[in-house]
């Protein structure tokens, strides 16, 4: 399964082919995301994004510590996305302990 040490050592090309997903809550996201992610909460996250969500390159999902993204998964696949990575064995919790770089708001 894919780590958030992946994402950091992929993060370019992820970046060009891919859509970042964090599932986290608005001001989780605020307090630090990965630059150019979008932010949709695990919660929020149902049919209105389909359309959105199926324009998308290749999602990969994540969340604080894997959780809230394995939900999201699911919700997605019940959309009829499949083409997405998710990020359940670690997070933004390891991303940020790690030092990797955040952007606030």
């Amino acid at each position: 399964m894919p780590t958030m040490k992946d994402l950091f050592e992929n993060l370019e090309t992820i970046r060009s082919q891919g859509t970042l997903l964090d599932v986290r809550t608005p001001e989780e996201f605020a307090a630090g995301h990965i630059e150019g992610s979008i932010n949709i909460s695990h919660d929020e996250l149902g049919p209105r994004h389909r359309e959105e969500l199926m324009k998308a390159p290749h999602l990969h999902v994540y969340c604080r510590r894997g959780g809230r993204a394995v939900y999201a998964a699911e919700v997605l696949k019940a959309l009829d996305i499949d083409d997405f990575t998710v990020y359940a064995e670690d997070g933004m919790e390891v991303w940020m302990m790690s030092g990797y770089p955040t952007k606030q708001g």
